[in-house]
């Protein structure tokens, strides 16, 4: 068994002044540790915990030592290594992440980390790593940010914007402060509402909040599903007993929340919303590693008799064979290629590919950002059908 000092042992470390070398910091954190835990156990997360600091260590050299700040996090000291070479290290970890599997008592177990590296000396290069580590956070699952002097003022402040979110969130779900605003989804054959969306707003002293502003927050801190919880009570409670339907933005979190369809049941129930009157916004960019679970979730939403919607499709994340494991029923094509089809032919025919395909797999689909009587004739001429 591989043993290592704690996080007071690195604290100690960095304040004592008689060091007064610059060192190179890289803190760990291992993706998806608690959620690991709810599923196999404690012991097993402890083990878990274990074989990654042995891993670890195989592949750090003499010069680096290993510190245990917490259950999913470590930092890895180096007193004479320059960032770049830190950098490659990363890079080896990155790597052998993606290819070496932990053997455990429940079977073989692929881990990821994210990391955060900065140099320089004292207890600041804690704090830098810090920052750097939820900069790597926000790239996703198994990378790394190196923390720059350059723009270290920058990350400061994108940190302190989150934090500021993150505080109005939290405030906002206990204070009943998010409210669903509703946008028409236009029928272009006969010109009539069929449906309205759900779109969230966040009240605040200077008037309501965009979602662009803290939903980026939300997933950071844990607290995107709740936000959707609270949009979908909401937004039922609205429209109970109506005959009207509606569509709501669900996330890979709200996929991955083992609940969720049994919530989704007990409201529908509790305000005679009838699930064939309900349609699910889904971004079809699902981490592969979740793909399962999350086409699991889907069916069991399918199954109550919602409708599933593929939301941006022409994204960067958008998927045939993914909407084909989907069984979407309709298909929202990105704003992005509609808005300028009457001048760049290129996303003309982007758009044309798209309702070809939807009509193949017998799916309806709607236009995003139509913001002229041209484009407008244009989505009609196409058959959009919405």
């Amino acid at each position: 068994m591989v043993v290592v000092k704690n996080y007071d042992a690195l604290k100690g470390y960095l304040k004592n002044e008689s060091h007064n070398l610059q060192c190179t910091l890289a803190i760990l954190k291992i993706n998806g540790f608690f959620n690991f835990v709810a599923s196999h156990g404690v012991e097993v997360g402890d083990e878990l915990t274990q074989k990654s600091i042995e891993l670890l260590s195989k592949n750090i050299n003499d010069d680096g030592e290993i510190f245990k700040i917490n259950l999913d996090e470590f930092a890895i000291l180096f007193k004479n290594t320059l960032p770049n070479q830190m950098i490659e290290l990363a890079k080896q970890i990155q790597s052998f992440s993606l290819f070496e599997f932990l053997e455990l008592s429940v079977g073989e177990v692929k881990i990821f980390f994210n990391i955060g590296i900065s140099i320089g000396t004292g207890l600041q290069l804690i704090q830098n790593s810090t920052l750097a580590l939820l900069e790597a956070t926000k790239l996703g699952r198994n990378r790394y940010y190196y923390f720059d002097p350059k723009t270290s003022d920058e990350v400061v402040n994108r940190n302190k914007k989150s934090l500021y979110w993150q505080e109005k969130l939290k405030d906002a779900l206990l204070m009943g402060k998010l409210f669903p605003f509703f946008q028409p989804i236009i029928n272009n054959k006969n010109g009539l509402i069929e449906r309205y969306e759900s779109l969230i707003r966040l009240e605040t002293e200077n008037g309501m909040v965009l979602p662009l502003e803290f939903l980026g927050c939300a997933k950071e801190s844990g607290l995107l599903s709740a936000v959707t919880r609270v949009v979908i009570a909401e937004s039922f409670k609205l429209f109970r007993g109506s005959d009207i339907s509606l569509s709501l933005n669900i996330s890979e979190d709200d996929l991955a929340d083992a609940g969720f369809v049994d919530f989704l049941k007990q409201k529908m129930s509790y305000f005679d919303i009838k699930p064939t009157n309900v349609a699910f916004e889904i971004l079809e960019g699902i981490d592969s590693k979740t793909v399962s679970s999350s086409i699991d979730t889907l069916t069991k939403i399918k199954e109550l008799g919602c409708l599933l919607v593929a939301d941006d499709f022409g994204s960067e994340h958008s998927n045939f064979k993914r909407l084909s494991e989907l069984h979407i029923d309709i298909i929202k094509i990105d704003g992005f290629f509609v808005k300028d089809m009457d001048t760049n032919s290129t996303n003309c025919e982007v758009v044309k590919a798209i309702v070809a395909f939807a009509k193949n797999i017998n799916a309806k689909t709607v236009a995003e950002y139509v913001h002229s009587e041209k484009i407008f004739k244009m989505v009609k001429a196409l058959e959009i059908d919405y």
